[in-house]
């Protein structure tokens, strides 16, 4: 599972759902969709807070062309990679942290890509996870 520290930033409220954005410890950002069982979301802008998404949620791409729907779209570097025969375990250095991601080891060697080398990372805002310190 991946963690990282933020700071909320914007609250668009919605039932049941709610968006939010947070600025990250360290520098850049990320969207979330805050599932609320309320009629509005328990978080407030500027709250610190953690960010949650699974390594298994994380998408990496060598290169991104066009736009998106996904919005959280970062930029890293390749910081270790153990692969299995089936599947590899990247992570990828992003703004003074390191984020996670569990992918198929074919697809990563189709990339073509090592450590050192920038990888794009994204998560839907759907799969991430907030909660209070």
């Amino acid at each position: 599972m991946n963690k990282l520290l933020g700071k909320i930033s914007k609250v668009i409220s919605g039932t049941p759902y709610s968006a939010l954005e947070i600025d990250l410890t360290g520098g850049g950002h990320i969207a979330a969709v805050d599932v609320g069982f309320a009629t509005k979301t328990e978080f407030t802008t500027g709250e610190e807070v953690e960010v949650y998404f699974d390594e298994l949620d994380v998408i990496l791409a060598k290169s991104i062309s066009g736009d998106t729907t996904i919005k959280n779209v970062h930029k890293g570097v390749v910081e270790r990679v153990d692969s299995g025969p089936v599947l590899s375990k990247v992570l990828v250095k992003h703004k003074g942290t390191s984020v996670a991601a569990i992918v198929r080891t074919s697809s990563w060697e189709s990339l073509g890509l090592s450590t050192g080398s920038e990888v794009s990372w994204l998560v839907k805002a759907t799969r991430v996870l907030v909660g209070k310190p």
